[in-house]
Parts: structure tokens; sequence; C-alpha cells
């Protein structure tokens, strides 16, 4: 009987160690949870203005984005009886800057936040005629959420 329960401890430590290796490695415990671009409305974004985003690049290198700008669109006056079409979306756009030496391409990247989590967010680069940052825009034109997203 004790070889047995020798046995069954060992495979018991080893299973446990095997599933927690991967994610200790990967670092997985410690990152922030996925999060959906979809779920975070205008005002959350707005409340992280002058907050660093890790992204992740293209050759696997990190770098920080500074959240700078965060504008909503105008509401359009409704002309006629019915509503515009994209009446009822969420309009606006975010505005980062990034070091020069950085530069990244229009493409989606993986972005880490330590409030906002992590999520996949596609940004275009913007031209500037400062040479001292780069500057990126991420444009939201979606569905409004039943809840409150103002």
């Amino acid at each position: 009987m004790r070889t047995r329960r020798k046995f069954l401890l060992g495979c018991s430590t080893i299973a446990a160690a095997s599933i927690a290796a991967p994610l200790f490695s990967r670092g997985a415990l410690f990152e922030s949870p996925d999060a959906s671009f979809e779920d975070l409305a205008f005002a959350q974004w707005a409340a992280q203005v002058n907050s660093t985003f890790r992204v992740q690049a293209s050759d696997g290198q990190t770098c920080e984005l500074r959240l700078i700008e965060a504008v909503r669109d105008a509401e359009r006056p409704q002309h006629g009886r019915r509503p515009s079409i994209d009446a009822n979306y969420e309009k606006f756009s975010l505005i980062f800057a990034g070091q020069p030496h950085e530069r990244l391409s229009q493409d989606i990247f993986k972005f880490d936040h330590e409030r906002l989590g992590r999520f996949d967010l596609f940004i275009v680069p913007l031209f500037s005629r400062n040479p001292e940052t780069a500057k990126y825009a991420a444009i939201f034109n979606r569905p409004r959420k039943n809840q409150t997203s103002s």
C-alpha cells in the first residue's frame, strides 16, 4: 500500500507541475485578463488619458504608447422623419503617442493596460510635423450597447 500511495502522490505532483509550468513560463498568471475593446465605452477610455499602454509589436518587441487624447464625435442633428442609419452609434477616436524610434505600422496590435486589461486594437500611424514623437489613431464607429456608454 505504501508504494501505491507514493506512486499516486508522485503522479499528482508531476501532473500539477506540468499544468502550472507553462503558465509560469509565459507569465500568464501575472498578466492582465484579456478584454474586448467592444466592452469598453468612451468614458472608460477617456478616463485613461495620459496613461501608458504596453504594445506588442509585430517583431515581438514591446513598446509603450501613451493615450494623449480621447475625442467623441459630435452628435449630428436628425434630418427628416427617420433617424440616420448610424444614429445610435458610438463614434470616437483615440490618439496615442510613442517614441519616434519605435514606429509601428498600420496593423492590429496586442495592447496591455493596468486598468483596462489586454485586448487587440487596430491603429493607424498619423503624420506629425514633430519629429520627437510618433502618433497613432484608433477610430471607433460601432452600435451603442444597451448600457449607458456615455
